[in-house]
């Protein structure tokens, strides 16, 4: 379950930080390196589109009258500000998933040191049946005779597999 939760904050870390690498240079969206190209007025934004779409891009910003500047520029800065929300947004659920993994491991953590010392018998038995070579399989057919739920037996094999004593 640990591995699972570690593997899903990875990606979720990875997928994001990628996304925030790219968001900022519109990605592949043609649309958005024209406008951006549009609003800015730079014709070496326009080198990065292909060479149909950079020979027209060129031109549209090279002829564009004053009149239409502002309803370009307003459009654009209206995507601009958009794709630059993401990575923000992202990083903010992946810091909101790693603060829930960590009280996770937490509460785990301290259930499990809590068992321990509320069954120090059982789990001494368990550690001393394993140490003469019982299987677990017996340990656990014995523990289940006497009374002792599954979801017990498992956190007592567990803990008295992990005692360093």
């Amino acid at each position: 379950m640990k591995k699972v939760l570690w593997f899903i904050l990875l990606v979720l870390l990875l997928t994001n930080l990628s996304f925030a690498m790219t968001v900022d240079d519109c990605g592949e969206n043609i649309r958005c390196r024209f406008k951006f190209a549009a609003q800015t007025g730079d014709l070496v934004a326009c080198e990065s589109l292909d060479s149909s779409l950079a020979i027209n891009c060129k031109d549209f910003v090279s002829n564009q009258d004053k009149n239409f500047a502002p309803l370009v520029q307003s459009n654009v800065s209206k995507d601009v500000s958009s794709t630059s929300l993401f990575p923000l947004v992202g990083m903010v659920i992946t810091i909101i998933i790693l603060i829930l993994l960590v009280l996770f491991l937490f509460f785990e953590h301290y259930r499990h040191i809590s068992f321990m010392n509320d069954n120090p018998d059982l789990v001494k038995y368990v550690k001393q049946s394993l140490k003469e070579k019982k299987s677990e399989v017996d340990v656990r057919l014995k523990l289940k005779k006497v009374g002792w739920k599954e979801d017990i037996i498992d956190e007592a094999i567990r803990g008295a597999k992990h005692i360093k004593k």
